[in-house]
């Protein structure tokens, strides 16, 4: 039972940890008489850690790539209709002369977050009188690739996906659950000596 217990805790645990990783590409075809190409695209990825991997099918000769987080911050009063949305960028680039034919990254997205204040914007309804509102902040994480090849590599095919980092408990439950079946197969072994 022991045995059992544990191989069915360490498959679900890798099982969970396998689907996460299994995201669908983005493929693109790039046209046979272009050098070069950029890429800029939101990620499908919530709070969390992930790792970006992507491929060409013939070496870079140049490649800028980055990856950053709009952030999207907006509130609203209590009452009325006072409030305001703004939103920024967070994030970080790097150029190589070259590269082979693939390259990868991990990032973090933040979670977002949801916080009231008690004051202190004025209310449009009561002139002179202070409110509090409700502020939301959001996030989405980009990706962008300026990059070039040479021109005998041509047509190129360009693809990407995001895959989820599994959390460290995830793994933790994978190798106890190994542990506990290799205990329960260890167990049996000594019952088999015994009798004989």
């Amino acid at each position: 039972m022991l045995k059992v217990l544990g191989v069915a805790v360490a498959a679900s645990t890798i099982w969970v940890a396998a689907a996460g990783r299994a995201e669908s590409a983005t493929t693109i075809n790039v046209p046979a008489e272009w050098t070069d190409y950029d890429v800029w695209e939101d990620l499908p990825a919530g709070p969390g850690a992930y790792l970006l991997t992507f491929t060409s099918s013939t070496p870079l000769t140049y490649l800028y790539s980055g990856y950053w987080q709009e952030v999207e911050a907006h509130a609203h009063a209590d009452r009325g209709d006072a409030g305001w949305r703004y939103i920024y960028e967070i994030g970080e680039a790097t150029a190589f002369k070259s590269i082979p034919n693939g390259f990868s990254f991990r990032f973090i997205v933040s979670p977002g977050s949801a916080k009231h204040y008690s004051c202190c914007i004025p209310d449009t309804t009561q002139p002179g009188e202070m409110i509090g509102y409700e502020e939301h902040i959001t996030y989405t994480p980009k990706f962008f690739a300026t990059m070039s090849w040479d021109p005998t590599g041509a047509p190129v095919t360009l693809s990407y996906f995001v895959s989820p980092i599994p959390e460290p408990g995830m793994w933790a439950l994978a190798v106890a659950g190994l542990t506990l079946a290799g205990a329960a197969i260890r167990r049996s072994r000594r019952l088999v000596v015994n009798e004989a």
